[in-house]
C-alpha cells in the first residue's frame, strides 16, 4: 500500500499545485453548504476526474502528509453528479456493517428520494 501512494505521489507532483488557499477551501457545486477546510498541513494532489460507470461524474481531492517518501496521513474527498438520465443509486446491503458480538447495529438516518435526486 505505501508503495502504491508513494508512486502515485511522483507520479502526480510534477504536475504542480493549484494556490495553497484555493486547494484547502473544497465546496461542493450542487449543496451549497457542503464546504470542507483541510488541514494546511497536507499538501494538495492534482485533482482527479473521472466518470464511473456512464453513471456519474466524479471529483477526488487527495491530500498527503509525507515524509522520507512514505505517507504519514492521507485525506480523500470525492464528489459525484448522477449524470442526466442515469439510474444510479446507492444500494446498501441488508446486514449493517458493524457488528459488536453477537449484535449488529445499524447507524445513520436520512430521508432521500433517489429518483427525484436523479432527476436533478
Amino acid at each position: 500500500m505505501k508503495r502504491w501512494l508513494t508512486i502515485l505521489l511522483c507520479l502526480l507532483a510534477p504536475l504542480g499545485p493549484l494556490s495553497a488557499s484555493a486547494q484547502h477551501r473544497i465546496m461542493s457545486p450542487a449543496v451549497a453548504d457542503a464546504k470542507f477546510r483541510v488541514e494546511a498541513a497536507l499538501t494538495a494532489l492534482p485533482t482527479l476526474q473521472f466518470t464511473i460507470k456512464d453513471q456519474t461524474d466524479t471529483e477526488r481531492r487527495l491530500f498527503v502528509e509525507a515524509s522520507g517518501g512514505l505517507v504519514k496521513r492521507m485525506l480523500v474527498l470525492q464528489l459525484e453528479t448522477v449524470k442526466p438520465g442515469s439510474d444510479f443509486r446507492f444500494v446498501f446491503p441488508a446486514k449493517p456493517p458493524r457488528q459488536f458480538g453477537p449484535q449488529v447495529y445499524r447507524f445513520g438516518a436520512y430521508a432521500y428520494d433517489d429518483a427525484a435526486a436523479a432527476a436533478r
